[in-house]
């Protein structure tokens, strides 16, 4: 079953990302996609 993360959760999750770090080992510690995170950054970051 796959999880899904509330637009509340995404925004979370970008705040905690800082320069640095790759997003694509903090997607997959939170579990989701790439493209969500760069969707939601770039409309939110």
């Amino acid at each position: 079953m796959k999880r899904r993360l509330s637009d509340e959760q995404t925004i979370g999750v970008i705040k905690v990302y800082e320069p640095g770090v790759k997003a694509s080992d903090l997607c997959q510690k939170y579990g989701m996609s790439d493209a969500k995170f760069y969707k939601y950054k770039a409309k939110f970051g």
